[in-house]
């Protein structure tokens, strides 16, 4: 792996971005996993990147890392989707998580209590801060 290139980082935060907004857009009823992660994987493949691991699509109570089996499942109105990806170039990687709720806000306040734990999380994140600490 070459050194510390920040550049590069942000070129590739800044292009996962861009997959996260286009992902966003599909999420509605009707839309199906293979959709998601289809999209995805040309997308970072189109600019001749790798994914940095597999897609992944997990629909209510299941948790983050679930590879769905059914991947012409259809979205419905009221589920909560987590989709997570990630991009890999040259020994560098970026990692993006996030959940919606599919035309509903059934679940609105739990929505935002996790936006707020994860922006919690991230005011603490400096260079020295080791994973255990921000667990506890």
């Amino acid at each position: 792996m070459e050194k510390l290139n920040l550049k590069l980082l942000e070129k590739l935060g800044r292009y996962t971005h861009r997959i996260r907004k286009g992902v966003a857009c599909k999420l509605q009823f009707g839309t199906k996993i293979s959709e998601i992660t289809n999209f995805v994987k040309k997308k970072i493949f189109e600019k001749g990147y790798l994914p940095a691991f597999p897609c992944s699509v997990c629909v209510n109570n299941f948790a983050a890392h679930y590879t769905p089996f059914d991947k012409e499942y259809e979205f419905k109105k009221g589920e909560v989707v987590k989709i997570d990806f990630g991009i890999s170039h040259k020994g560098f990687i970026t990692d993006n998580v996030f959940t919606v709720e599919i035309g509903s806000d059934k679940y609105d306040k739990l929505l935002k209590a996790n936006l707020e734990a994860l922006n919690l999380q991230i005011e603490k994140i400096d260079c020295g801060v080791e994973m255990w600490e921000l667990g506890k």
